[in-house]
């Protein structure tokens, strides 16, 4: 039994450093890149609408088989069981606001800026739906980021464990 526990130790923590470090490879390195290299912002948004679509897909299914693994887990080692369970919690939360985001945030982004009949850059900054867009894009940012401090909850519980 041990080595069935190791090995669902492994892929949890393969699968949630895979979620986690994408994530986390988009919001720090790609979503930047992206806004300072591309002087067209419909570019931008395009870009980054697509790279999280996949990224979202991606962090779902390996999260979800990090939850997996931390619920089996605590079915092998009784005296973690706390641990197992807050993980998988973290894990949880984590892929319910990633779903989210996919699935309300992005699709409202896009509306908002098809609605503005045009690019970006012909939309004056004070527009309503220019000022609207650019708080769903907080919201984003915040709901994204709350994704991605439930994965690093979930390695540090595993660290602890």
């Amino acid at each position: 039994m041990e080595i069935i526990e190791k090995s669902l130790a492994v892929v949890e923590g393969a699968a949630t450093a895979f979620w986690v470090g994408a994530s986390a490879g988009f919001a720090f390195i790609s979503a930047p890149a992206t806004a300072h290299e591309a002087n067209d912002l419909d570019l931008q948004a395009k870009i980054t609408g697509a790279s999280l679509e996949r990224l979202a897909s991606a962090s779902i299914v390996a999260g979800g088989v990090s939850i997996a693994c931390a619920l089996l887990r605590s079915a092998f080692d009784r005296k973690h069981v706390l641990n197992d369970l807050a993980r998988a919690g973290a894990g949880c939360v984590a892929i319910s606001l990633i779903a989210y985001h996919q699935d309300v945030i992005v699709p409202e982004m896009t509306e908002l800026q098809h609605a503005m009949g045009g690019s970006f850059k012909s939309v004056p900054e004070e527009d309503p739906k220019r000022v609207a867009y650019r708080e769903v894009h907080q919201e984003s940012t915040s709901i994204f980021g709350g994704a991605l401090l439930a994965g690093v909850a979930q390695i540090g519980l595993a660290a602890i464990r």
